[in-house]
């Protein structure tokens, strides 16, 4: 079992998730978050190009269950993922709650954009 948070971003390509023994595939465009304590293997598939974080959270009222949104990575936000990842990985990694802050953040900014597409 994983013992953190996994929000993973496929901007490319695809990548297979087994989830407590269910395949999913999660496509370009499309994002992943998994819950502490699951049985999780992840593979990339060909050459997918994708954004993985991997986090602890104290407050978890504003996190979902195990999901996969599709359709919902903008170009907007290709562009601050990659802009985010970008620097980063110039950081020394130090553990920052702004990182946190950041993925709830985009939870919730995809969540919107959810509701928005099925209304």
């Amino acid at each position: 079992t994983i013992p953190y948070y996994e929000l993973t971003f496929v901007l490319d390509g695809k990548m297979e998730y087994i989830l407590n023994g269910i395949s999913y595939l999660v496509k370009k465009d499309e994002l992943i978050f998994v819950t502490p304590k699951t049985f999780r293997t992840a593979i990339a598939l060909n050459n997918t190009d994708y954004i993985s974080f991997h986090f602890n959270c104290s407050e978890t009222s504003l996190l979902p269950t195990c999901s996969i949104l599709d359709n919902t990575i903008t170009n907007q936000l290709k562009l601050l993922l990659k802009t985010f990842e970008s620097i980063y990985n110039q950081t020394l990694h130090f553990e920052d709650k702004r990182l946190t802050l950041l993925l709830q953040c985009i939870l919730i900014f995809q969540d919107v954009v959810q509701t928005q597409k099925s209304q």
